[in-house]
């Protein structure tokens, strides 16, 4: 997971930083970056895990995440990576933490414009039931995205739903099924 410092997603690195041995212990890695677009770069090159003849997986998947500034700094790995395409294996997540407001930015942004030039499909939460069913649905998403082979958006997460608290019943149903990936022959 390439990203910097200081997320936009509430605290996301800090608690990636002290889940380290966790994280470890199921062979995932933090890789901080300098800034967007090195992070960018690093995922774009995990999804090309196939062409290394000393690989030690089949496959990588990544999440990347960012402001809307640094989603136009990024804009070329992001814009390539999508057009290249994700790994059969792998899969990106590509996160950016829109500030329609200025709140915590140098100007308001809204990143659907520039995934949308770029032909990258984008998962929109409209509110906090959403947000836990596409985290629930997650892994069905990745195998869509693998199948689909370019990068995932997720985007546009305004102020109202990312500083609201709610209580939410998760279906059932999505926590007990266990999404299936079919390869195409």
């Amino acid at each position: 997971m390439p990203a910097t410092r200081g997320s936009p997603l509430g605290a996301y690195d800090i608690e990636l930083w002290r889940a380290k041995q966790m994280l470890a212990d199921h062979r995932i890695e933090f890789l901080p970056a300098v800034n967007e677009d090195l992070a960018a770069t690093a995922i774009l090159g995990t999804q090309q895990v196939e062409a290394d003849p000393h690989k030690t997986a089949d496959g990588v998947f990544g999440i990347w995440y960012g402001k809307g500034p640094g989603v136009d700094r990024a804009g070329d790995a992001l814009k390539h990576g999508n057009a290249y395409g994700s790994s059969p294996h792998g899969g990106v997540l590509v996160v950016a933490g829109d500030d329609h407001g200025c709140v915590s930015s140098s100007m308001p942004h809204q990143s659907d414009v520039a995934f949308m030039s770029w032909f990258m499909p984008i998962l929109n939460p409209a509110n906090v039931a959403e947000y836990l069913d596409y985290g629930l649905l997650r892994l069905r998403a990745v195998a869509l995205f693998r199948h689909l082979g370019g990068l995932q958006g997720r985007s546009r997460k305004p102020s109202r739903v990312r500083h609201c608290r709610a209580t939410c019943r998760a279906a059932p149903e999505f926590a007990r099924r266990r999404p299936t990936t079919r390869r195409a022959a």
